[in-house]
């Protein structure tokens, strides 16, 4: 019992962890906010021109839903609107993934960001598979209305 609830633990910080880290990622400049926090750092210019190599299918759609269920919605909420259950002990509001400007990130931004990370954030490449960052992606798409 007490080993499940240790793994239990261990997976909600992960969860919280990428939750915070989309939040601060989801920012594109480098300059401090009010909370004395600096912002993510601009995405490079290589890893914004990627293209999601995992078709946008129903199926990845649906994934990527089921992973950011499990991973962001700790702040973000279940429709992104950045007012999850962790949300409310946060000094920076989480981003809001239903705004346009969200949708204007390209794909390679957004898994550059999810996968680098920015503190508190950690860099998700080591938590996350390759292929389950870029089925997030796809979902988050489905979030926010491209322009």
């Amino acid at each position: 019992m007490t080993g499940q609830l240790i793994r239990a633990a261990n997976g909600r910080r992960s969860a919280v962890a990428l939750c915070f880290g989309l939040l601060v990622a989801c920012t594109n400049s480098n300059t401090s906010n009010d909370a004395g926090q600096t912002a993510a750092p601009s995405v490079p210019p290589a890893a914004a021109a990627q293209h999601n190599p995992v078709p946008a299918s129903a199926e990845s759609v649906a994934a990527g839903r089921t992973l950011y269920a499990q991973n962001c919605v700790y702040c973000h909420g279940d429709t992104g609107k950045g007012d999850g259950p962790a949300a409310v002990s946060l000094t920076v509001r989480p981003t809001d993934l239903t705004n346009p400007a969200s949708g204007e990130l390209s794909d390679g931004a957004l898994f550059w960001k999810i996968s680098e990370g920015h503190s508190p954030m950690p860099a998700h490449q080591r938590l996350l598979s390759s292929d389950d960052r870029w089925t997030i992606v796809n979902y988050l798409r489905t979030l926010s209305p491209q322009s």
